[in-house]
């Protein structure tokens, strides 16, 4: 069980981090050159977008392909995956504090009815099935 710990953190962190992308990308998109929040939201998705390839093809695609084709599990060493699994977890603290951003960036008279994990759809809502939560 503690081998699947790092599969279990990658993803968790892997969520987190595609929530921040998706609220962060309209800000790059609609911020001109010279706008510093445009630089700091860029510097602040660049950084991570590596952690989160890397997450995605070491941690969820290897494991999980040998699993199908192999039917083995690709084991590493307790150590390995003990420190892959902080660092996943660091990333993941990392994308919730960019959701935290996120969240605090609605003003404050708008902010009733949003949560960190829909912020990242603010002001145009998001569609989960037929339910659909339209911003103000």
């Amino acid at each position: 069980m503690i081998y699947w710990l790092n599969e279990i953190t990658a993803a968790a962190s892997l969520v987190v981090l595609a929530l921040c992308a998706r609220g962060f990308v309209p800000w790059i998109l609609l911020g001109s050159a010279r706008d510093a929040r445009t630089w700091v939201t860029l510097m602040a998705l660049v950084g991570p977008s590596f952690g989160f390839f890397r997450m995605a093809y070491w941690d969820i695609y290897r494991p999980l392909r040998a699993y199908l084709l192999d039917g083995q599990m690709v084991v590493g060493s307790l150590e390995g995956t003990l420190i892959n699994s902080a660092f996943n977890l660091g990333a993941g603290i990392t994308g919730f504090c960019g959701l935290l951003a996120l969240y605090y960036a609605i003003p404050t008279r708008r902010r009733a009815g949003w949560n960190i994990f829909t912020a990242p759809f603010y002001p145009d809502g998001f569609r989960i099935g037929l339910w659909r939560r339209k911003g103000e």
